[in-house]
C-alpha cells in the first residue's frame, strides 16, 4: 500500500502530484510487484517517425502515427558527419489489450550514449511535469515526473517528442527515474502505483527494442530463401513473409524449412524455397507441401491429361 500525502488530500491532479513530488524525494516507497493495479503492465515505448525530419517551431505532438505498439519503428539509419537528418521519435504508453489504464501520473528516466545529440523535447498532453535538475533534464541519466488533469485510458497514447540524431550503433533508452519511485499512478486516492514493465530502446544503425511485443503471440515466418524465424503476424507480413499462425514452430528439420515443391515442366520437384525456384524457371506451389498433393501442369496439357491429374 502507498502512503498519502494527506489523509484528506484531494482527488485527481493535486493527489497525484504530492504522491509523484514525494516519490521524487524519496518519501514514498518504490512500487511493489506483488499484484497490479489499473494500469498494471504497462509498458513505455520509443517510436521514431521516418517521415519527420526536425525543424523547430513546429508542433509534433500528435504526428507518432500509429495506432498499434506492435507496428513501433525502433530502428533508423544513422546520421551523416553532417547531421542534417534529424529525427523526431515519441515515447508512448502502451497497454496489452486486455487492460483498461487510467493513468493520472508518470514517472520515467531517460539514458543514451555520447553518440546521440537531443537537440529539444515536448511533452504531450500532461498537465504538469516535475522534471529532474542533476542531471538537468533531458540529458542522459535524467528523469521527469507527469501528471494529467484527465485521465489517460487509452492503450497506446504520446507522452513526450525528443528530435535529433545520432551516430553508428548508438542507442537512446528509457529506464527507471533515477531518483523517485518509478512507474503508472492512477486517478486514485492515495494513488496506486503500477511499475513500468519494460522500456522502448531507439537504434541508430543497430537494433532497437519494443517490450511490448512480449505480450503478443508468436509463430513461424519464412522468407523465400528458405529461413525460418519466429516473430509477430505483424512484423513478419511486413517484411513481406509468409506467416503460419500463432503458436506455431519452425521445423526442427534444417533441410525442411520453409521448403516445398516446384513445377518445373509440368514435373514436381521437392523441397525447392521460393527464390530457388524462381531461378530454375518454375512454379512454385506452396510452404510444407509435398508433391503427393502437388498438381503440375504442363503448359501444353491434353483434356485427358487433366482429367488424369484432378480426377482424385
Amino acid at each position: 500500500m502507498q502512503k498519502s500525502c494527506t489523509p484528506s488530500f484531494p482527488r485527481g491532479r493535486a493527489g497525484v502530484l504530492c504522491l509523484l513530488a514525494s516519490a521524487l524525494f524519496g518519501a514514498v516507497a518504490a512500487p511493489g510487484r506483488g499484484w497490479a493495479g489499473p494500469n498494471g503492465e504497462g509498458s513505455l515505448i520509443v517510436h521514431a517517425n521516418p517521415s519527420l525530419n526536425y525543424t523547430i517551431d513546429q508542433a509534433w505532438c500528435g504526428r507518432a502515427d500509429i495506432s498499434r505498439a506492435e507496428r513501433a519503428i525502433v530502428d533508423v539509419d544513422p546520421s551523416d558527419s553532417d547531421h542534417t537528418r534529424k529525427y523526431i521519435w515519441f515515447v508512448l504508453a502502451v497497454f496489452p489489450t486486455y487492460a483498461s489504464p487510467k493513468v493520472a501520473g508518470l514517472t520515467f528516466g531517460v539514458e543514451y550514449d555520447s553518440q546521440v545529440t537531443v537537440e529539444a523535447v515536448g511533452l504531450c498532453g500532461a498537465s504538469f511535469e516535475l522534471a529532474s535538475s542533476n542531471p538537468k533534464w533531458p540529458e542522459s541519466g535524467s528523469g521527469t515526473a507527469l501528471t494529467w488533469n484527465e485521465t489517460q485510458r487509452d492503450r497506446v497514447f504520446e507522452v513526450y517528442w525528443f528530435a535529433g540524431y545520432g551516430y553508428t550503433e548508438s542507442t537512446f533508452s528509457l529506464t527507471d527515474h533515477a531518483f523517485s519511485a518509478t512507474g503508472f499512478a492512477d486517478d486514485s486516492v492515495p494513488a496506486e502505483i503500477d511499475p513500468i514493465e519494460g522500456y522502448g530502446t531507439l537504434g541508430f544503425g543497430v537494433a532497437g527494442h519494443n517490450p511490448y511485443l512480449a505480450f503478443l503471440p508468436t509463430g513461424a515466418c519464412c522468407n523465400t530463401t528458405g529461413v525460418c524465424t519466429t516473430t509477430i503476424r505483424d512484423l513478419c507480413e511486413d517484411a513481406g513473409k509468409t506467416y503460419f499462425g500463432d503458436y506455431s514452430d519452425c521445423p526442427v528439420n534444417s533441410s525442411e524449412q520453409c521448403r516445398g515443391p516446384c513445377c518445373i515442366d509440368g514435373q514436381c520437384n521437392p523441397g525447392y524455397t521460393p527464390r530457388e525456384c524462381d531461378r530454375a524457371g518454375g512454379e512454385w506451389k506452396d510452404f510444407y507441401r509435398d508433391c503427393g498433393r502437388t498438381a503440375c501442369i504442363p503448359t501444353r496439357t491434353s483434356f485427358g491429361t487433366l482429367k488424369s491429374i484432378y480426377r482424385d
